[in-house]
């Protein structure tokens, strides 16, 4: 049961984090969503290119939690670097792109600190065992 719960939570963080990829206009206030800036990079860069950067981060951090989802309902241990690998790029993103999500910057805080409690579980404390998700008896490839 654990496994699946973990595979569901990871599942659905990376689908959440699909929602910085877009920027919903809204006729009656602002939108909602990435608006395609970034702090340190419109400006420096063609902002064709900061658009095309902030959606591969996004992109590849979404595909990495939902794999990383996948490899624990699959009994993969590979599913703990894919799921440090994804924080870390949801981090970078989130980031760089800070100013740009809209309404505010804040209202999508959550998402970064799911990211940094999962690095600091997986990397420093070593949290969880992967006995502990799967149990003791499975056989992970």
């Amino acid at each position: 049961m654990r496994r699946k719960i973990i595979a569901l939570l990871l599942v659905v963080h990376g689908l959440i984090t699909s929602t910085f990829m877009f920027y919903i206009e809204d006729p009656m206030g602002e939108g909602v969503g990435w608006n395609g800036s970034s702090w340190l990079l419109t400006g420096t860069l063609d902002a064709q290119l900061v658009q095309i950067l902030g959606t591969l981060l996004w992109v590849t951090s979404v595909i990495a939690f939902v794999l990383a989802g996948i490899a624990v309902f699959t009994l993969r241990g590979q599913w703990r670097l894919i799921d440090i690998i994804a924080s870390i790029l949801s981090l970078v993103a989130y980031i760089l792109f800070w100013n740009g999500l809209r309404p505010v910057p804040e209202y999508y805080i959550l998402g970064p600190v799911i990211s940094i409690v999962t690095l600091v579980a997986l990397v420093i404390a070593r949290w969880p065992p992967d006995e502990w998700i799967f149990g003791a008896e499975a056989r992970i490839t």
